[in-house]
């Protein structure tokens, strides 16, 4: 018997995910990997799929999410970083719909990318139920769906803004909340690998006249999404919202936005780079 097989590739290109799922596999993860996506992905055939033969172990309790999360702080800073962003961004965008009266183009999509993202990390934290109505959310926002959109954001934010207060660090001696710990030699190597590679990939491209053809452009998609991560990792999270822009303008083929922003994006990552290999020389 063949067991489930998922798709592990660096063609992020839109539409791609249906294109494998068509030809026979049973999930699709992008590169650069998305730990927490990846993960989700794995557990849906690890234990959504267990044979009805295999009884369950005698007396063990079942695995909680939100412990593994609360036990490794990397994932409990991504998480807040996310969950912070996706509820300001759809804050913002329930209070244009409440002054307008109506949701704009743009609003339905940071609506529809922010309850995406959600849907994501709460499924990593444990919280199934909650990831289930940004799940419900994201498809309202993906139809247009203005009647549930208008409804129940407000209920999801409010139950949003408890989860969050639950997995931020408490407060020493009535002091500011903890500080993030420094980012790990590991990831601040693997930024400079990257955002290197980045560099040299898209300064190449804008020399040439910028993304031509699907090559260019699914390269470029790539190297943006990569910057949006490993810029997020490391706590640039204006940059990394900069580089999911850019990413999303290469799936949308937004000439435009490639054409004027990538220089300014560039520069600004480069001084990323060097001002954060400046603080290394002089930590050693």
């Amino acid at each position: 018997m063949t067991g489930p097989i998922v798709a592990l590739t660096a063609n992020a290109v839109s539409g791609q995910a249906d294109a494998f799922l068509a030809n026979g596999f049973d999930g699709f993860v992008s590169k650069p990997i998305d730990v927490r996506q990846m993960n989700v992905t794995l557990k849906k055939f690890v234990r959504d799929r267990r044979p009805a033969e295999a009884a369950p172990p005698q007396e063990t309790p079942a695995e909680d999410e939100s412990s593994i999360l609360a036990a490794n702080p990397n994932l409990v800073k991504s998480f807040l970083r996310d969950a912070v962003t996706a509820a300001e961004a759809l804050e913002a965008v329930q209070a244009a719909r409440e002054k307008n009266g109506a949701y704009g183009d743009e609003d339905r999509r940071t609506y529809t990318i922010s309850t995406h993202s959600m849907k994501t990390a709460l499924a990593i934290a444990g919280e199934a139920d909650l990831s289930a109505v940004a799940e419900r959310l994201e498809e309202a926002g993906c139809d247009g769906n203005t009647d549930v959109m208008s409804s129940e954001t407000r209920r999801f934010l409010r139950e949003l803004r408890a989860v969050i207060e639950k997995f931020t660090p408490p407060k020493p001696d009535g002091g500011d909340a903890q500080a993030v710990p420094n980012v790990e030699p590991a990831l601040a190597r693997a930024f400079a690998r990257d955002a290197e590679k980045a560099i040299g990939t898209l300064e190449a491209m804008l020399e040439k006249g910028g993304a031509r053809g699907d090559e260019d452009v699914q390269a470029y998609v790539i190297q943006a999404h990569a910057m949006k991560s490993a810029l997020a990792n490391i706590g640039e999270t204006a940059l990394s919202a900069d580089a999911a822009r850019l990413e999303q303008a290469g799936r949308d083929g937004n000439a435009d936005v490639i054409a004027s922003c990538t220089r300014v994006f560039l520069k600004a990552l480069r001084e990323v780079v060097n001002r954060r290999a400046t603080e290394k020389r002089e930590a050693v």
